[in-house]
């Protein structure tokens, strides 16, 4: 099951770096349904919930992806983004990949094996204070009352900012 997650992660990075070579607007419906299609033939007996495409199919196991985490960036050219597919057992995560194609790096993690980057295991940082930690927020609304839907945002940030780096 890891290998075609992995498999599948790969494939969609490949079809992300090509999207934007190629400035396609649909990149991202396209990169959903080449993975869509690769994991119903690899995995025709696990669902499939789509950012965005919704579900097109349910069950016990359920492959979950957004095709573009960081749609922003990417219009833009900042190669921070990544293709995020995980798989759940009922409401537990099971398997997770992020594929950074810009970046060329690929997250990966499976429940009771670890965390690993590029195949390297990865921990969680032992820093303990605050004021050692290194804390980053993005993803502000725009648009229309953007600025009540970014008022708990904004003020976490100016308390984050006094704390930590």
């Amino acid at each position: 099951m890891r290998s075609t997650i992995l498999r599948g992660a790969v494939a969609a990075g490949a079809a992300v770096v090509s999207g934007y070579q190629h400035l396609l607007p649909v990149a991202e419906a396209a990169v959903a349904r080449a993975v869509r299609a690769f994991l119903q033939a690899a995995t025709p007996e696990i669902g499939f919930l789509g950012e965005e495409d919704g579900v097109h199919s349910t069950g016990e196991m359920q492959w979950v992806l957004d095709a573009i985490d960081g749609t922003a960036n990417f219009v833009r050219g900042i190669p921070l983004c990544a293709v995020s597919l995980g798989l759940l057992h009922g409401d537990d995560a099971v398997l997770g990949v992020i594929e950074a194609p810009f970046l060329g790096n690929r997250y990966a993690a499976a429940r009771g094996d670890g965390a690993t980057v590029d195949g390297k295991p990865i921990r969680v940082s032992d820093t303990s204070r605050l004021s050692d930690a290194v804390v980053a927020i993005g993803d502000y609304a725009v648009g229309p009352d953007a600025a009540a839907r970014n008022r708990s945002r904004l003020s976490l940030t100016a308390r984050l900012a006094s704390e930590c780096g």
